[in-house]
């Protein structure tokens, strides 16, 4: 019984001495211990001596602050930046920043699915089809307009390329039908295939430099820049001829949309003709703006239509030519069958002696109709 209460009499000892701790400020504590003075003069013992300036942090930016557009950003191999439309396909104007994360902002356009051989050909669908982008602000640390970068924005009317941007790629701005004028400046040396193709509105390109790689469909369908696309007619002989188209320097010709065979012309007809079925492509070309091509569907009938004609019995008999679907009969010189299907004719001439030819003829309107075959006699 007493080993229980002198217990119980301790743990209430320890209770009221933890109470008491408790109730104690860290000020009175210090004076249980010793310091003499107020309890401000106290506070201000606690302060030690001024540190060692540190390093400055960052800038005060966030994210957004960054990049308040919204913007998609793309590491490159050369860690360079590559931007893209991200969440800013509805603006009407958009500014570029000239870096990111401390790296330069150097090309338009994400990469691309596409590989190229050319690792500046990497990229493309930067800011494809924004629908109401008018106005793009590009930093002076652009070097490349990527593939397709701004292909097929419709609102777009102002663009100024940076003095150091060196290469504008395909398709750049193809379709921007509301685009008027560009500058090009000097520092591009090289504006590749279909970059502005269709731009129906584009009237004035000023291009500065004067060592400088345009490609030759690089301007197609700039119909207010270019000539007009010249109209294709077929001669009986088998040559391509079309009128002068006004303003332009030369003309070009292509067999089956085969480029390499693209020949250059001063004059408005092409006699190299192929026999067969073929498609013929033509347009004209004023300094670095051809017109749209312009097309022809023929296959070259041979110019005389019957090598061997006879007569024996009152009929009248021709070799069968290649394409020919019917045939025209002249008699006498006058033309008494307009249509005759088939190589025989029958024909009464008596005792009478007269003189035939034949011209082979087709109910395609892209195969060419042949020559008269050469007079010939009988009786």
């Amino acid at each position: 019984m007493k080993k229980l209460l002198t217990l119980l009499c301790m743990l209430l000892l320890i209770a009221a001495t933890l109470c008491a701790c408790e109730a104690e400020s860290a000020y009175d504590i210090a004076v249980r211990n010793g310091f003499v003075g107020t309890e401000a003069e106290w506070l201000e013992s606690l302060k030690g001596a001024t540190g060692a300036k540190g390093e400055p942090g960052e800038d005060g930016k966030n994210a957004d602050q960054e990049n308040p557009q919204e913007l998609d950003f793309f590491l490159l191999p050369d860690g360079t930046y590559a931007v893209g439309i991200g969440k800013a396909l509805y603006a009407k104007e958009i500014t570029v920043p000239a870096t990111y994360k401390g790296k330069a902002v150097t090309c338009v356009g994400a990469p691309s699915f596409i590989t190229y051989d050319d690792p500046a050909e990497i990229f493309g669908i930067g800011f494809w089809a924004a629908p109401l982008l008018e106005k793009i602000n590009l930093p002076d640390s652009i070097t490349t307009i990527g593939i397709c970068a701004f292909v097929e924005c419709p609102a777009l009317t102002s663009i100024t390329i940076p003095e150091s941007v060196t290469k504008i790629c395909d398709y750049a701005f193809a379709g921007c039908d509301a685009l008027t004028s560009i500058t090009i400046p000097e520092s591009v040396t090289k504006i590749c295939k279909h970059a502005f193709r269709n731009c129906e509105n584009l009237e004035r390109v000023d291009i500065l430099s004067t060592e400088i790689d345009i490609h030759a469909d690089a301007f197609e369908g700039c119909t207010k820049l270019s000539p007009a696309t010249p109209e294709i007619t077929v001669t009986a002989h088998g040559s391509l001829t079309w009128a002068p188209v006004d303003g332009a320097e030369y003309y070009e010709v292509m067999l089956d949309y085969d480029r390499d065979s693209i020949v250059k012309l001063t004059a408005c007809e092409f006699t190299a003709f192929q026999e067969g079925y073929h498609i013929y492509y033509v347009r004209a070309v004023k300094g670095n703006f051809p017109s749209a091509w312009g097309s022809l569907y023929t296959t070259k009938i041979p110019p005389v239509a019957a090598s061997t004609i006879t007569y024996e019995n009152g009929v009248l008999s021709w070799d069968s030519v290649i394409y020919a679907s019917y045939y025209q009969i002249i008699i006498n010189g006058v033309m008494v069958d307009a249509e005759h299907y088939g190589t025989n004719y029958t024909f009464d001439a008596g005792n009478q002696s007269f003189t035939v030819q034949i011209r082979a003829c087709s109910d395609w309107d892209n195969y060419i109709n042949s020559e008269l075959s050469d007079l010939k006699s009988f009786g």
